[in-house]
């Protein structure tokens, strides 16, 4: 009929998340997931409450499998969460897992001054999976100061399916030291600048699983310090940035496998798709990582309390509805996801926070419009196509 043929070509299937019976979740143990990888390995850290402040620190670890892999600072142990200027350090910082399961970040490294003084400087660093750590190579060897010539420092904050290292490290240009973003290929190889024509001062601040970086290029004043920050995604080390109309930073993983980035503007959040077009993220009161599905994972707030949330598609998810029944678990913070739709956080389990592994909490949206034009009289046939945002197992009926 008329009726039908109307209704069947209005239809448009989609596959909300999925109910608490498909998903799962582990008790990863006490910490704080900054990093997960598609095999659902993760760095973590330990969450600290300082002067009504959140921060985190050591010991740091990588997660796999149920098993955790505590990973030391170059210099050796044990780690210092806090260091006297001038003395020799022992801190780290690990910040993400790629998916041969290498963790890259900074570490405290030792040398011996020019009066034959033992002191430390901050170097990027990578991990694998067993724990060793690596140095990776800077810019610059050493630069000059008021007080002689020193080591140059970096800071390592990701690392690419490739295992190359990125992060931002201190070179010397006209007698003035100054900050530029690296690319240090597969962690061994000699660290390429990045973003050297977009401005005189550059540091990146993530990377992808295909290499493609984001930070910022500023100006520099007269007294040599950073001015007028722009954000910039760059698709490799010599390639000119691509310019971000956005003013402040996301505090977490912005950057999305497919080339998707989070940033503010005005104080309101915005996703930029790889074509450009930007999307209002509202409902998350603290989001922090994206994936390629342009899920992005946070928190909202639930009669005054902190609960896990995803946005998707303008929808925001409390992730508590998506736990099986009687789990034990409230789950406060969702931190990161990967492209499968896996999500890690932080909650309480039967009292006591631990991280939290949600498998298979998400499942892929279903989109198309198929239509079909009825005859008045016999059958017909017609194709018609929809399409998944990700791979997907679960029998999906039409009707």
């Amino acid at each position: 009929s008329a009726l039908a043929s109307a209704a069947l070509a209005l239809l448009v299937l989609a596959l909300t998340p999925a109910g608490a019976a498909a998903a799962s979740i582990t008790d990863v143990g006490e910490g704080f997931p900054l990093s997960m990888n598609s095999s659902d390995q993760m760095v973590v850290a330990q969450p600290v409450l300082e002067e009504g402040e959140e921060n985190i620190e050591g010991p740091w670890s990588i997660w796999s499998a149920g098993k955790s892999t505590v990973l030391t600072p170059y210099n050796g142990g044990p780690e210092e969460n806090s260091c006297v200027l001038g003395s020799v350090c022992h801190n780290l910082s690990v910040l993400q897992i790629n998916d041969a399961g290498r963790a890259a970040g900074t570490s405290s490294m030792t040398y011996t001054d020019e009066e034959g003084t033992e002191r430390s400087i901050e170097r990027a660093v990578w991990f694998s999976p067993t724990g060793e750590a690596h140095l990776v190579p800077l810019l610059q060897e050493t630069v000059k100061t008021t007080k002689g010539t020193k080591p140059a420092g970096a800071i390592g904050v990701g690392i690419d399916a490739a295992s190359d290292v990125v992060g931002f490290g201190a070179v010397e240009v006209e007698e003035k030291i100054r900050g530029r973003g690296f690319l240090s290929a597969g962690g061994t190889g000699a660290a390429a600048a990045v973003g050297t024509a977009d401005g005189p001062w550059t540091e990146v601040y993530a990377v992808n699983s295909a290499g493609m970086m984001y930070g910022k290029a500023s100006e520099v004043n007269a007294e040599n310090t950073p001015i007028n920050p722009k954000w910039y995604v760059w698709s490799s080390p010599s390639s000119p940035g691509m310019l971000l109309n956005f003013d402040t930073q996301l505090v977490g993983h912005p950057l999305g496998n497919d080339g998707s980035v989070l940033g503010y503007r005005a104080g309101q959040l915005y996703l930029r798709a790889p074509g450009g077009e930007e999307t209002v993220v509202t409902g998350l009161s603290k989001p922090f990582a994206l994936n390629a599905s342009h899920e992005i994972v946070g928190s909202e707030t639930v009669k005054g309390a902190e609960h896990a949330a995803v946005w998707r598609e303008g929808t925001v998810t409390d992730v508590n509805t998506l736990l099986p029944e009687k789990s034990g678990w409230v789950l406060q913070r969702a931190l990161t996801i990967n492209d499968k739709g896996d999500i890690a956080g932080i909650g309480t389990h039967e009292g006591h926070q631990h991280v939290f592994l949600l498998q298979g909490g998400l499942l892929a949206s279903i989109s198309g419009a198929p239509s079909v034009a009825l005859p008045e009289e016999g059958t017909t046939e017609e194709e018609f196509t929809v399409s998944l945002s990700k791979e997907s197992t679960t029998e999906v009926t039409v009707k």
